[in-house]
């Protein structure tokens, strides 16, 4: 989703409705969605990106919790 209002309430619909975990890129990065990413990074760094994304939503489960951001823009962590 991108890291915007729109994209995180989307994100927060689809926890609830369906279960999937919310995966947001961090402000950090200046990129709103995975094709900006794409633009600014090189195909190297956005594998690290995705590897320790994969290992944080490991460690994270499955269980439903609920995001510990709000629906605005911010510095947000991932998920």
């Amino acid at each position: 989703m991108d890291n915007d209002r729109t994209g995180k309430l989307e994100a927060k619909w689809l926890q609830e409705n369906y279960s999937i975990t919310p995966i947001l890129i961090p402000k950090s990065y200046k990129a709103k969605d995975f094709s900006e990413l794409y633009s600014i990074y090189n195909l190297r760094d956005i594998a690290i990106i995705i590897i320790n994304t994969i290992k944080k939503v490991k460690e994270y489960g499955r269980q439903i919790v609920q995001p510990s951001w709000d629906e605005f823009e911010h510095n947000t962590m991932p998920y």
